[in-house]
């Protein structure tokens, strides 16, 4: 198992990390709506979850045809954008276009770190990778409540969106380092 979890905690940090986004998400766009006074959070995790859905749909060979580390970065570029906007949103379509995109960003995430993994861990070891990589998110999803609504109270309702985006800047340089050593090794 430590071995395993070795190999697995690079890119398993990074899912961590990009799935506070969602737990964020998930957590506070009803609070954020009701704070404001306007309807619409159903709305939001609505286009979160089309996009999240219609996303994998349209790419569903992207991430062989492209390469793990390389969907990732995209995924995140994008679901940093989407974070951004929910935290500028003034006006409930900039809020539903913010989670899309986030919902867009997120939905490859997944199975671009797990070939990632695969591959760190080897075929042997494929289904303990997998099993250590899903704690990961199951972690983040249940922390990301808790932290962020820690940060909520101090640094204001509206803000968590610009921390999960921050949150988010770190899995994207985890990743960014683990493409180039990618590239290294195949030099």
């Amino acid at each position: 198992f430590g071995k395993v979890l070795w190999k697995v905690a690079p890119p398993g940090f990074s899912l961590a990390f990009a799935t506070v986004g969602y737990g964020t998400l998930t957590a506070f766009i009803a609070l954020y709506y009701s704070a404001r006074g306007g309807e619409g959070a159903a709305g939001c995790l609505s286009a979160f979850a089309f996009a999240f859905i219609a996303t994998r749909l349209v790419s569903r060979d992207l991430v062989n045809r492209v390469g793990g580390y390389r969907v990732a970065l995209a995924c995140l570029a994008v679901e940093i954008l989407g974070l951004m906007m929910l935290w500028l949103a003034e006006t409930p379509s900039g809020a539903l276009a913010g989670s899309a995109l986030t919902g867009c960003g997120l939905s490859l995430l997944y199975p671009a770190l797990g070939v990632a993994v695969v591959a760190r861990v080897g075929e042997a070891s494929r289904s303990s990778g997998l099993s250590v990589f899903a704690m990961f998110f199951d972690l983040a999803l249940g922390m990301s409540g808790l932290v962020m609504g820690g940060l909520a109270s101090w640094i204001g309702l509206q803000n968590v969106f610009l921390g999960a985006a921050l949150v988010a800047v770190g899995s994207l340089s985890i990743v960014w380092a683990l493409r180039l050593q990618e590239l290294r090794a195949a030099n």
